[in-house]
C-alpha cells in the first residue's frame, strides 16, 4: 500500500460562516484501507469529509492528495480523484442505468459521449453493487436500499482513488444497511481507499480497518478499532464502553453504559 498516493490534511481549520467547525486537524487516511470517522453530533464529520471532497475550502491549514494542493486543481481534475456520497441528495425522475452513467461524467471528452471504456465501467460498477436487476427502473420507484445501492454505483462508476461516504446506511432497515456496508467493505477489498462517516458505533467498529474519532472539531484518536486507545477515546468522547464481543455476531462490537467513574481515567493518543 506505500505506493498508493494519500490524502494528507494538517493544521485544518474549516467551518460556516463565522463557526469554526474543525480546529487543528491533522487526518491523513491509510490508502488502501476502510476508515471510519466517528463521534458524536456536531463533532465535525460531515464537515471533514466535505473538506476532503473538495466542497469546502479551508480556512487555514493544507488538504493534499499525491502531494498535490487538491483546492490547486480544476473541478474536473478533483472529480477523478475524489468521490462523495453525501448523506443526503434529491431523487432524480430518471433509470438507475443513467443515474449510474452520470458517475462518468467527470471523465467524458467533450463531445459527451459514452465511450466503451465508460460502458464498461458502468456495467462494473451495476454489478459490483447488485443493481443489474433493476437498471432500467425509475430510481423515483426504487426501495431506499436499492436507491443507495444505486447512488453507490455511480460512485464507483466515476472510478476515484478515494471514496468519501457520509452516513450511507442513514435511514435504512437493518438489512438494507448490512446490504450496504458489505458493498462499502468490497470496494475496500477491490483496493480502494474508503472514509465513511457512520453513526452507529457498533457498525463503525466492526467494519472498519481503522477508526478516526472525532470530538468538538478534532481528531481526538485515529488508529485501529482493537486499540485500547479507541475504547479509551469512545469513552471520553460519548460515555460508552465499546468492546469486542461474539466475533460470529451480526456486528463484533458491543456497547454498553459506562461504569461509574470511569469517565477521563485514560486519555488517548492520536494516531495521525
Amino acid at each position: 500500500m506505500s505506493g498508493r498516493a494519500a490524502m494528507r490534511i494538517a493544521g485544518l481549520e474549516a467551518g460556516y460562516g463565522r463557526e469554526a467547525v474543525l480546529r487543528g486537524v491533522d487526518f491523513s487516511p491509510e490508502p488502501g484501507a476502510l476508515t471510519v470517522l466517528a463521534g458524536a453530533n456536531g463533532s465535525g464529520k460531515s464537515t471533514l469529509l466535505r473538506v476532503m471532497a473538495g466542497l469546502l475550502p479551508p480556512r487555514a491549514g493544507t488538504v493534499s492528495f499525491g502531494g498535490q494542493a487538491l483546492y490547486a486543481l480544476p473541478r474536473r481534475a478533483r472529480a477523478r480523484i475524489v468521490g462523495y456520497f453525501p448523506q443526503t441528495r434529491p431523487v432524480p425522475d430518471m433509470t438507475a442505468r443513467t443515474l449510474i452513467a452520470h458517475g462518468r461524467y467527470p471523465r467524458l471528452r467533450f463531445a459527451g459521449a459514452l465511450t466503451a471504456r465508460d460502458r464498461a465501467q458502468i456495467a462494473h460498477a451495476a454489478a459490483v453493487t447488485r443493481t443489474e436487476e433493476f437498471l432500467d427502473e425509475n430510481v423515483i420507484e426504487l426501495s431506499g436500499g436499492q436507491r443507495q445501492r444505486v447512488y453507490l454505483a455511480m460512485l464507483l462508476a466515476q472510478d476515484t482513488e478515494l471514496l468519501l461516504l457520509d452516513e450511507p446506511t442513514a435511514f435504512l432497515d437493518i438489512r438494507a444497511q448490512m446490504d450496504v456496508l458489505e458493498i462499502v467493505a468490497d470496494l475496500r477489498r477491490a483496493g480502494k481507499t474508503v472514509v465513511t462517516a457512520l453513526h452507529d458505533l457498533q457498525q463503525a467498529f466492526s467494519f472498519a480497518d481503522r477508526v478516526a474519532l472525532l470530538e468538538e472539531g478534532s481528531v481526538l484518536f485515529e488508529g485501529p478499532p482493537d486499540s485500547p486507545a479507541a475504547a479509551a477515546g469512545v469513552l471520553r468522547a460519548l460515555g460508552v464502553s465499546i468492546r469486542p464481543g461474539d466475533p460470529g455476531a451480526l456486528f463484533r462490537y458491543t456497547l454498553a453504559r459506562a461504569e461509574a467513574g470511569a469517565a477521563g481515567e485514560e486519555t488517548p493518543q492520536a494516531e495521525c
